[in-house]
């Protein structure tokens, strides 16, 4: 077991070779220099600080706004009146991206590719139309998977125009 031992400005001073507890019934045993301003823990911590009586590695939000460093920020986050504020990506965005300065959401997928995902939605509607018929001509009840059939259908159907009027958001 290692025992680290940080300063009163918590900063790292070394790694002991021994077990946390036994170094706290006696830590000049362990470190002669030990000052009772000085901290001592079984995890090593990269930034620590201090919570209550105990020491904890600081939180990615303090690191962002108490250490400035804003390239922990994720996609979406920003910081404003010392604050992480996140806005949520719009559902319409296909494959999203991130413009940092300005503030927003972005899509990245061309009209070609737009175009290309609702050709397929459309295609996997229609086996939808072909599998429901056939269920409705089968011999064997099929009620239930008729049903599921017709919700998937109505998302499908959303979906498609909703591609559809981003297709038309287009420039030609």
């Amino acid at each position: 077991m290692i025992t680290n031992i940080y300063n009163e400005t918590l900063t790292f001073i070394t790694a002991l070779n021994c077990n946390l507890e036994e170094f706290k019934k006696d830590p000049e045993k362990f470190y002669e220099n030990w000052d009772e301003n000085w901290y001592a823990s079984d995890t090593r911590y990269e930034h620590p600080i201090i919570d209550g009586n105990s020491l904890r590695e600081i939180t990615r939000e303090e690191k962002i706004l108490n250490l400035n460093m804003s390239e922990l920020l994720q996609d979406g986050e920003y910081i404003e009146n010392g604050e992480i504020l996140i806005v949520e990506c719009p559902e319409s965005i296909l494959r999203k991206a991130w413009d940092k300065e300005n503030r927003i959401w972005y899509e990245t997928m061309t009209k070609e590719e737009i175009v290309e995902v609702r050709a397929n939605k459309i295609l996997e509607y229609q086996k939808l139309v072909e599998n429901k018929n056939m269920l409705e001509a089968s011999k064997f009840t099929s009620t239930d998977e008729i049903s599921f059939i017709v919700v998937k259908m109505n998302n499908l159907e959303i979906e498609i125009n909703n591609l559809g009027n981003k297709i038309e958001t287009f420039k030609i």
